[in-house]
C-alpha cells in the first residue's frame, strides 16, 4: 500500500537488484551518490533522512515512468556500512500525472 505522506520527500535512485535481505538495500549505486550530491548530501549525511527511492527512469511499453518505489530512510548497518532501508512496501509511479498508485 502507498503511503499518504511522500510528495514532499525527495526522490533518489537505488539498486532493488542490490538487496541483501530484510529490506536492505546496498548504497553503492552511482545513481544514489548523484542524486545525494543534487541534494548536498553524502550517504553518511543522510543517515536517518527519509526519501522515495525510486527504480530509476523505467518506463513501461508504452514510454510512460514505471518506475518500482518505496519510502525509506538511510540507516548503519554493522557489517555493510550505511545502506537503504525500505519501509512498509513497493508501489509504482503513476503512468498518467506524475502522482503516485499503488
Amino acid at each position: 500500500m502507498m503511503p499518504d505522506d511522500i510528495t514532499e520527500l525527495p526522490e533518489v535512485v537505488c539498486d532493488l537488484n542490490a538487496s541483501f535481505g530484510g529490506g536492505l538495500y546496498f548504497s553503492t549505486c552511482s545513481g544514489t551518490t548523484i542524486d545525494l550530491e543534487r541534494l548536498g548530501l553524502t550517504t553518511g549525511a543522510a543517515v536517518g533522512l527519509r526519501f522515495l527511492f525510486n527504480s530509476g527512469a523505467d518506463c513501461n511499453p508504452a514510454g510512460e515512468l514505471a518506475d518500482i518505489m518505496f519510502v525509506g530512510r538511510f540507516v548503519r548497518d554493522a557489517e555493510h556500512g550505511v545502506v537503504m532501508q525500505m519501509e512498509g512496501e513497493v508501489f509504482w509511479r503513476s503512468h498518467n500525472d506524475g502522482s503516485f498508485n499503488a
